[in-house]
C-alpha cells in the first residue's frame, strides 16, 4: 500500500506544477502510416452507420478527429475516453493473434515486441519496455521486483522524451499503471478504492465530474471491449475482402450499452475534492471511523480546483466551460 500512495502523491505533484490539463498545452499527435491512412475513407463507407465506423476507426487507431462528440461524451461519463488512446488493451489486441501462433516460440514473442515499439504511441512505448525489462528480469535472474521495473520504465521513458511530447500521457500512464501494480495482491474492494482514489486525483486537477458507480459499469464494458478489439483489427486488415460487414452488430451493441450505461454513471456524478480523496485514504489504510467521518463531513459536493496552478483567470474560465460541457 506504500507503493501506491508514492504514486499517487508523484502523480499529484506532477499534475499540480506541470499543467498538463491547461488548454495552451502541446499535444501529443501520434502520426499514422500514409497506408493506413489511405484506407480510412473505404472502411467508413464499409458500415451502414458512420457513427459506429468513426468510433471503430478512432479506438483503432487514436486518430479521433471525427469522432461523434455524443460517443465521446458517453466514454467521457463512464471514464473510459482512455480506450481512444492506444494503451495496453490495444497492445494485448495487437498481439492475441500473435501469441496465438507463435506461444511456442519465445524469441518471436521478443521480435514481435521490438517491431510493436516502433508504433506511434507512446503508452504502448512504455508497456513495451515494461515487459521487455521483464523478460530480462527473469532471463538472467536479475533481484528487481516488479516496483523496480516500473520506476526504471518511467525513468527511461523521461530520458527518452515522452514527458516532453505529451506531459499528460506520461502522469495518466504512471498513475494509472502504478496503481494496477501496487493493488495486485489486495483485496478487490481495495482494488477499486485504490481506482477511484487515482480517479478522484485526476478529477480535482481536470475539473471533470466523477461518477463512482461508472468504475462498476466498467468492468462488463471493458471485458466486452477486450474481445471486440481483436475483432476490430481483423476486420481493419480484411474488410476489402469480405463482402459483408460482420463486425458492425457487435460495434452496435457495444455503443448502445455504452449509452444507456453513460445514463445511468451521470445520474450519480460528483465532484472531487482534497478532502475526498483523503476519506477514500482514510479508509484504504484502515484508520478509525471519526478520521473517515471527519474528511467526508468536510467534503462538499462543489468544484473545488487548485485554480493557482492555471496560467490565467481566462485559462481557468475557459477550462471550466469546457469542463461543463463535456
Amino acid at each position: 500500500m506504500k507503493f501506491f500512495f508514492l504514486i499517487n502523491l508523484i502523480a499529484a505533484f506532477l499534475l499540480a506544477f506541470t499543467r498538463p490539463f491547461s488548454l495552451h498545452g502541446a499535444s501529443y499527435k501520434p502520426q499514422l502510416p500514409k497506408l493506413l491512412v489511405s484506407q480510412k475513407t473505404a472502411f467508413i463507407e464499409s458500415f451502414h452507420t458512420p457513427t459506429y465506423a468513426q468510433a471503430v476507426w478512432s479506438y483503432s487507431t487514436g486518430d479521433k478527429i471525427k469522432l461523434p462528440a455524443r460517443v465521446n461524451a458517453d466514454f467521457n461519463k463512464l471514464q473510459i475516453g482512455y480506450l481512444f488512446s492506444p494503451s495496453g488493451i490495444h497492445l494485448a489486441g495487437l498481439l492475441f493473434f500473435a501469441y496465438f501462433l507463435f506461444k511456442k516460440i519465445k524469441r518471436a514473442r521478443i521480435f514481435l515486441l521490438l517491431i510493436l515499439y516502433w508504433l506511434p504511441y507512446l503508452a504502448i512505448k512504455r508497456l513495451i519496455m515494461f515487459r521487455l525489462l521483464f523478460l530480462l528480469k527473469n532471463k538472467f535472474n536479475l533481484p528487481f521486483s516488479v516496483e523496480h521495473l516500473f520506476l526504471l520504465t518511467f525513468f527511461l521513458a523521461f530520458i527518452f522524451g515522452h514527458y516532453h511530447h505529451s506531459a499528460l500521457s506520461f502522469i495518466l500512464s504512471f498513475l494509472y499503471m502504478g496503481t494496477y501494480i501496487s493493488l495486485r495482491n489486495e483485496t478487490r474492494i481495495n482494488c477499486l478504492l485504490g481506482l477511484l482514489a487515482s480517479h478522484l486525483l485526476v478529477a480535482f486537477f481536470s475539473l471533470q465530474e466523477l461518477s463512482p458507480i461508472a468504475l462498476l459499469l466498467q468492468l462488463p464494458l471493458l471485458t466486452y471491449f477486450s474481445a471486440l478489439l481483436p475483432m476490430s483489427y481483423l476486420y481493419l486488415i480484411t474488410f476489402k475482402i469480405f463482402s459483408f460487414n460482420w463486425l458492425e452488430p457487435f460495434v452496435r451493441f457495444f455503443l448502445i450499452n455504452i449509452h444507456w450505461m453513460a445514463k445511468i454513471a451521470h445520474l450519480n456524478s460528483i465532484n472531487s475534492s482534497f478532502f475526498l480523496i483523503l476519506f477514500v485514504w482514510m479508509i484504504l489504510i484502515k484508520q478509525n471511523k471519526m478520521a473517515i467521518a471527519f474528511f467526508l463531513f468536510l467534503h462538499t459536493n462543489t468544484l473545488q480546483c487548485p485554480a493557482v496552478f492555471y496560467n490565467s483567470k481566462d485559462d481557468f474560465v475557459s477550462r471550466s466551460s469546457e469542463a461543463k460541457l463535456n
